[in-house]
Formats: C-alpha cells, sequence, structure tokens
C-alpha cells in the first residue's frame, strides 16, 4: 500500500511567524529582567551568560529551528558543531588572543540566520555545517573574553555549552509549535493523494509510520494484517511497549467462564468473581486493587462502561453486557500516556469492539455442571450496502452453592453497519437483563471451624438484579490529508443489589445487610479530527479531539434490610455529574527511526448533589451534605519511540492522569450513618485526584514469530480516596506510590501452534502510613501475576486451548499480617470444528484447585450475638 502525502506552504505567513518569534525572543533578556541575575558557581554563571545577550540568544534558537528545517542529521549535526566551534573560540577568547570584528560577526550571523530561515534556504550539509561553525567561533570568542579569570573554565564552559543546547533545543521545539498554529490560524494548504486509506480508517491510518524521504511522496509502513483485519506487527504503530491489540483469532478458543474474563487477555490484568454471576468483576492491575473499575476504563462499542458516583462502587465496571462470541478485537494500553483518554484511566484502558458481519449463522447451546445452561443465537444479513446484525443470549446457572445462585441472564443486540470508501456508519442497540443470588465472601475461621460450609452463606436472601439499555452510533469520514471520528450514545441503567458483607457486627439483632440502588440515564459522545501534515519537512499527524458526558442520577442510596425487606435508609441523593474533555495530540516522525507522541489534554467536570431526607425524601431537606462542586485538570503526556533496530523498537512514556471521586464524596460534610461531622482530608475531597507516571520499554519481533515486550514503569497517585458504597462515607488514605516490571510474550512458531507467557512483578505502597493503620503496604495489591497458555488449531479441525492463570504477593491490610497467598488456575477448551458446526468441551480449574479467587480481611462477626473478630 502506497500513500501519497504532499504540504504546500505560504512562505510570506511562515517567514512572518518566524520572524515575530525570533524578535521575540531576542528581545526577552530586556522585558523579563529575571533572566538576568548573577549566581554564585561557575557552572551557573556559564549556564546564566548565553541567556543574558540578545544576539547571543537568538542565534542560538535560530540554530535550532534552521536545524528543523533541514531535517535528517543536521537536527544534531548544527547544534553540535554550534558547541564544539564555540567551545574553541571560547578558548580563544580566555586566552586573550586578538580576533578582529568580532561583534560585527555576531551582528552579521543574526542577519543571515533569519534570511536562511525565512526563506527556506537549504545548501548541502558541508556547507550549512560550515555557516554554522563560523559563527559559532565569533559566538565563543566574545564570551571567552568575558570569562572571570577566578571562574574554573571547564565548569563554566560545561554550563555554558549545556545553556547552548538547550536553547537550540528550545528551538526545534518552539519553530514545530509555531508552525502548527500557522496551520491553525491561517488555514493548512497541506493535500494528499491516496491519502490515509490505511487499514483500520478508525486508527491506523492515524498511527501508521511513514518512511522519511527527502523528496516526493511518502510512503506508509506496510503492517502484517491477520485474516480478521486486525494489526498484529505493532512496531512503528503502538505508543509504548505496554499498548496492544488482541484480534479474535487470538482468544476465541480460550476457556472463559464469564464474559468480564475478556479483558484478561490484557497482560498482567487479573479479573475474579466476587458475589456472583450478575455482580461486576473485581479487577487488579499494576497493583491497582481497581474494585470493579476505578483507574481502568473499558469502552464496547465507543461507549465508556465504567459508572461513576455509583451505588456500589466508583468507576463501576460490569461487562456481563458483553456477547464474547460477537467481540473482533480487544486494544489495550497501560499508564496515563494517552491524550485521548481521561477519567479512569490512570492505571490503562481497553476497548472491545464488535464483528461488523458474521461469516455464516450461528446457533451454539452449551450446557455444564451445577446446572448451567447457556444458548446463543446471532445472525447478519446484508441490508441495502451494509450489514445488519441481530444476536440473543440467554444463560442460566445455580452453581456449586448450598443456596442456588438461580442466575438468569438475557442480552440482546441489534446493529446496522455501512461502510463506504470515504465514509461509514454504525448504529447499535444492545439491552441487558441479570437477576441473581449473590455467592458473597465467607469467613474462613467458620469454615475451619465447621459453622459454615465453603460452599455456604451467612445471608441467603443477598443477591440483586441490573437492567442496561443503550442506543449509539459511530461515524467516520476522511479526505485525502485528514479523518473524522465521531460517536454519540444514551444508555439507561439500573441496580438493586444486597449484600451482607459483616454478619451481625453493626446490627446484633436484624444483621447488616444494605440494599444498594440507583436508576441512571447516561448520555455523551466523542469527536476527532485528524489531519496529516508535513510541517518543516517532517511527516505529522495532528489529533483534536472533544469528549461530553452526562450522568442523572436518581435517587441513588443505601438502605439496612433484612431479608431484602427496608428497615431504614443511610443516605439517598439525586446527582448530576457532567464531564468534557478537550485534547491535542501530535504524532511527529523526525526521522524513520524517530517519533513523538506529544499530548494535552484538559478535563472539566461539574458535580451537583441533592442529598434527600432519610424520612420524607423530599430534596434539599438535608442542605448540609448537598451541594455543588467543579475542578478544571489539565494532563500533558509525552512519548518518545526510538528504533527499530533488528526489528526492536524502544520506547520512553511520561504522563499525568486522574479518575473522579464520587460526587456525593465532594460534597459530604456529615458522616450519614453518626452524623458527626468530618474533619481533615475526608471534609476536603475535590472531585478529580491526579496521578503522574513514566514508563520505559521495548517491542521486539527480532526472533521470527515471537513478539516480546518489556515494561519498566512507576506509577504515583495524588489520593487513595475511595467513596464507601456499603457505608455511605469517604475512606482516605493519602497519597501512594506503585512501581513494578511486565514482560509479555507470544510466539507462533507454526501455523496452527500459538504460545504465550506473561509475568507482571508490582510493588505497591503509601507514601504515609494511614491514620489507624502499622504498615504502608495497599491492601489486595496483586504483587505477582503469571498467565501462559498453549493453543492448538490444527488443519483437520481440532482445536484445543491449556492455559495457567497464578497470581499471589497479595496483602489483605496495610501491615502484611493478612495475606490472601497464591493461586493458581488451569483450564482446558478443546474440540472440532468445521466449517457449518463446532463440538467443544471447556474444563474449569482441573488441577481441582481450592485456592481462593478473591479474598479480603475485614472485622465480622457471625453468628447473631458473637463477638466480632477479623478474617
Amino acid at each position: 500500500m502506497q500513500n501519497k502525502i504532499f504540504l504546500t506552504l505560504n512562505h510570506s505567513r511562515l517567514g512572518l511567524c518566524l520572524l515575530g518569534l525570533l524578535t521575540l525572543l531576542a528581545l526577552c533578556p530586556v522585558t523579563i529582567p529575571a533572566l538576568v541575575y548573577a549566581l554564585g558557581s561557575d557552572w551557573n554563571q556559564g549556564f546564566d551568560h548565553p541567556m543574558q545577550g540578545g544576539d547571543h540568544l537568538l542565534t542560538m534558537i535560530a540554530v535550532g529551528v534552521w536545524a528543523a528545517q533541514l531535517r535528517g542529521r543536521a537536527i544534531w549535526l548544527l547544534p553540535l558543531t554550534f558547541v564544539s566551534v564555540m567551545s574553541l573560540g571560547g578558548l580563544a577568547g580566555a586566552a586573550k588572543f586578538s580576533v578582529p570584528n568580532a561583534e560585527a560577526m555576531i551582528l552579521l550571523s543574526c542577519l543571515v540566520l533569519s534570511v536562511l530561515i525565512v526563506n527556506q534556504v537549504q545548501f548541502n550539509i558541508r556547507t550549512n555545517l560550515l555557516i554554522i561553525a563560523v559563527f559559532a567561533f565569533f559566538h565563543g570568542y566574545a564570551h571567552g573574553q568575558e570569562i572571570s579569570a577566578s571562574a574554573n573554565l571547564i565548569s563554566y564552559t560545561l554550563g555554558f555549552v549545556c545553556a547552548t543546547l538547550l536553547l537550540h533545543g528550545s528551538g526545534i521545539v518552539t519553530a514545530c509549535l509555531v508552525m502548527l498554529v500557522c496551520a491553525i490560524v491561517f488555514g493548512n494548504q497541506a493535500h494528499a493523494g491516496e491519502a490515509a486509506t490505511a487499514v483500520d480508517t478508525a486508527k491506523a491510518a492515524a498511527n501508521t509510520q511513514p518512511e522519511t524521504q527527502d523528496k516526493g511522496a511518502v510512503q506508509l509502513k506496510e503492517i502484517a494484517v491477520t485474516e480478521d483485519g486486525q494489526v498484529t506487527d505493532l512496531i512503528g504503530i503502538a505508543a509504548s511497549a505496554s499498548q496492544g491489540d488482541v484480534s479474535r483469532e487470538q482468544f476465541e478458543y480460550r476457556p472463559f467462564s464469564r464474559s468480564g474474563e475478556l479483558v484478561e487477555v490484557v497482560p498482567g490484568l487479573i479479573a475474579t468473581q466476587h458475589s456472583g454471576s450478575g455482580k461486576a468483576n473485581q479487577f487488579f492491575l499494576r497493583g491497582f486493587n481497581l474494585d470493579h473499575g476505578t483507574d481502568f476504563i473499558t469502552y464496547v462499542d465507543g461507549i465508556p462502561i465504567n459508572l461513576p458516583s455509583h451505588a456500589h462502587g466508583q468507576g463501576y465496571l460490569d461487562l456481563n453486557s458483553v456477547i464474547p462470541e460477537l467481540v473482533n478485537n480487544i486494544e489495550y494500553g497501560k499508564g496515563p500516556y494517552y491524550a485521548e483518554l481521561g477519567d479512569f484511566a490512570a492505571a490503562g484502558y481497553s476497548k472491545l469492539f464488535s464483528v461488523d458481519k458474521l461469516p455464516h449463522a450461528l446457533a451454539k447451546l452449551t450446557v455444564g455442571e451445577f446446572e448451567y445452561y447457556r444458548g446463543l443465537l446471532a445472525d447478519s444479513l446484508p441490508v441495502g450496502r451494509g450489514n445488519l446484525l441481530y444476536a440473543g443470549e440467554f444463560n442460566f446457572y445455580n452453581g456449586v452453592w448450598q443456596q442456588p445462585e438461580d442466575s438468569q441472564k438475557f442480552n440482546g443486540q441489534l446493529s446496522y453497519t455501512l461502510n463506504e470508501d470515504t465514509w461509514g456508519v454504525s448504529v447499535f442497540a444492545k439491552s441487558y437483563t441479570n437477576t441473581w443470588t449473590a455467592t458473597n465472601q465467607i469467613p474462613q475461621a467458620l469454615i475451619d471451624n465447621g459453622t459454615l460450609d465453603l460452599y455456604g452463606t451467612i445471608d441467603p436472601s443477598d443477591g440483586g438484579k441490573t437492567n442496561r439499555h443503550s442506543f449509539s452510533t459511530k461515524l467516520w469520514n476522511k479526505g485525502n490529508n485528514w479523518k473524522n471520528d465521531a460517536n454519540i450514545y444514551a444508555v439507561y441503567y439500573d441496580l438493586d443489589l444486597y449484600s451482607n458483607f459483616t454478619g451481625f457486627l453493626n446490627d446484633p439483632v436484624n444483621g447488616d445487610q444494605i440494599h444498594q440502588f440507583e436508576h441512571r440515564v447516561q448520555t455523551g459522545g466523542n469527536i476527532e479530527h485528524t489531519r496529516f501534515n508535513k510541517l518543516l519537512g517532517f511527516n505529522m499527524d495532528n489529533s483534536l479531539g472533544l469528549q461530553f458526558r452526562h450522568d442523572e442520577i436518581m435517587n441513588v442510596g443505601l438502605d439496612r434490610t433484612i431479608n431484602r425487606q427496608f428497615l431504614s435508609t443511610v443516605s439517598r441523593s439525586n446527582v448530576g455529574e457532567t464531564s468534557v474533555g478537550v485534547y491535542l495530540k501530535n504524532q511527529t516522525y523526525w526521522h524513520d527511526k524517530v517519533r513523538t507522541i506529544a499530548g494535552l489534554r484538559g478535563d472539566f467536570i461539574n458535580n451537583d448533589v441533592a442529598v434527600l431526607d432519610t424520612a420524607s425524601h423530599d430534596p434539599f431537606i438535608n442542605a448540609a451534605n448537598s451541594g455543588h462542586r467543579n475542578q478544571v485538570l489539565v494532563s500533558p503526556k509525552f512519548s518518545l519511540a526510538l528504533g527499530p533496530w533488528h526489528n526492536t523498537e524502544y520506547f520512553i512514556n511520561a504522563g499525568y492522569g486522574f479518575h473522579s471521586n464520587d460526587a456525593r464524596g465532594t460534597t459530604l460534610r456529615f458522616d450519614p450513618n453518626s452524623g458527626a461531622a468530618l474533619n481533615g482530608s475526608a471534609a476536603r475531597i475535590t472531585p478529580l485526584a491526579s496521578s503522574r507516571g513514566a514508563e520505559i520499554g521495548l517491542r521486539s519481533n527480532f526472533i521470527q514469530g515471537l513478539n516480546t515486550t518489556l515494561a519498566l514503569w512507576w506509577l504515583e497517585s495524588s489520593q487513595e480516596l475511595v467513596f464507601v458504597g456499603d457505608e455511605g462515607t469517604t475512606e482516605v488514605n493519602g497519597k501512594s506510590v506503585r512501581y513494578g516490571v511486565e514482560w509479555n510474550n507470544a510466539y507462533k512458531p507454526t501455523d496452527w501452534l500459538t504460545l504465550d507467557a506473561d509475568l507482571a512483578l508490582t510493588s505497591a505502597r503509601f507514601v504515609d502510613t494511614p491514620d489507624g493503620e502499622t504498615g504502608n503496604l495497599i491492601p489486595n495489591s496483586v504483587g505477582r501475576v503469571i498467565s501462559a497458555g498453549a493453543t492448538v488449531v490444527a488443519p483437520n479441525g481440532l482445536f484445543g486451548s491449556l492455559r495457567l492463570r497464578h497470581f499471589g504477593d497479595v496483602p489483605l491490610d496495610s501491615s502484611g499480617v493478612f495475606n490472601a497467598g497464591s493461586t493458581s488456575i488451569v483450564n482446558l477448551g478443546a474440540g472440532y470444528r468445521q466449517k457449518h458446526y463446532k463440538m467443544e468441551i471447556d474444563v474449569f480449574n482441573i488441577l481441582g484447585s481450592t485456592q481462593n479467587d478473591i479474598a479480603y480481611a475485614y472485622e465480622y462477626a457471625f453468628p447473631a450475638a458473637a463477638s466480632a473478630q477479623t478474617g
């Protein structure tokens, strides 16, 4: 595939902008007196000296600007030549050699470089270096004459060289920014022939790396593509070592017990069951106990699934509405380095995309132990110039529990997709409903002493019901050198959840069952405009995006109940939460082996909370905990990709991210249980909690068939605040730091065999010991994750997948007294497939492990009138 991109720039407009820039910078020492000051050390004096003269400052920045225009080797040859020859001139000046007309040559350098830049003059590389060397000598000579006789020459020179290189770099960067502004303000006259027709219009066209050429057309890098149309070779495309895209053929043979486990294709992520088949999974990644989704955002066909200010937990992420057989690919990334991602994306993200059409109709029936039944019917047919897809799923399951789970799940999906050469549209309508009896955690001590069976329960009436209905549309179009992507969505969601985690700890008579509930309407959309430009001779992609979302949450709250019957109200609220995000992302190809991705994101959030009176439920009666809060947060991002050399690419990433806090916590001033006034951090919770992180890594295909990535990462969170939906209050834990290493491998030695193995090691600590605690460990942070598997797809139709999932080093409290130990589970899927039918068997936990999938440590009391204990 070949794409051609050309650029025409108005020279007069460019010249005016650059001339204005250089003039402004030359005046900086005059208009900003703070730049002129005396520093004590010789190094500081040397560093400060180039900043004090407008002619020197102008020339050194101009060298960087001209180097950026010349491209190629000139980017590093011109600055290095300048500082090298300047150092020789400085020695001549310090030795008091007589060199005539030095000041005249310095003035001439300002004029000559201005003319060369404004008129975009380019000579051969030797002539360019000669011009720079001549001027550099006279600048160095003038500075050398001003060196104090008592100064340490080496220290002074090092400071001077560092400042000069910094100014050269500033010239390169500021010139690119001016060119970008020039293109936006005056109108970029870039045009392209056959541009942006890469594999996936919505993604690959923006990310495909062009090979840099001095003249003529720009060729885009050819990328490997599976039969499903998914990118498999991400070298030259991904922004970090921890970014990936998993095609359907890489997970369709894996055994999954629940649809939420789909995101375990993200290396290092663990998704465990929690309280049965109807409730959202618990997620663990990079030392985060993500609870049900905080700090890990997931999109399904463009809709953010995480729910802010949720009745049960902030960022609640329920993937039970996903039908696994209709997922086409899963894109993922880790860390806060991606400008297009905002709330809940500090630890990472995943994006699930549905298939547009099916190769044939699908009728599937699954029968398993413990009264497991699942049916799926799906098909697609051409309608007009597009494809209509419909699907329906039911799933019944009782489980091994003494109290049958009685899970009844129904899913429906209807979509229509039309893709033309230059535009496309997809419309989705989905419906999901589920009812279940919960399988909550029970105390290990009660199992050990025989009070409870391993499959018993504290409260057999725990459970819930939920509904989710959504409508969304996605649109895209493209031109020769641009593309647009947009989507809008509307979601209705409700939940009724009954839970008793502590037995009779708080209410020795009626027990501690709670009822969490909400009704929500979620609306929003995203739009992104990308232009493929060639500025200052460098190929670049510039994206401008706008994201908006509003959640109207009606009667979200917490009641005390017994056997699902109302006892009393703890809190009830109406919440309106609006968020708007704007981002600018620039990807520049400086060289065929150097590219940068720089981003700047701004987010605004507005919370309106009306706490209802616990007796009459009239709004605003409880004005003390009602209120209005908003906040603006700016998050810069930067990534550097180097290579590939020997099919190996290297990455450096850094950025700021955030997650929102529960809106009710931001206006909470009095404990809804006791009525006591809140003090300290609990009374000053901000709507947004920032984080910052960095990463270095590599991605390699050096060995044929082996795709390996290695990443060393670090992440700091400003606060570990949690609004505890089970209590209606806020838990304050302060700042935290996490760091770790991840090594991921996928090997396909033959067409019929795929091997994979991933290792993630993490350290997670609070910066300060939380109040009332004796240690700084972060409870339920997973320190070790290992996953490995082998998948065989034989030409004769036989297939099989054997998978290991291991995680361990999980403290359950901050002091490490309680530890979850390690858990290793081996699952097997095998079968036989032909064109029109497939038979398969999935065996979960084939080694019969009795290790826990999830564990906690907290106080409880059971049975009634028993004393409190922790376990």
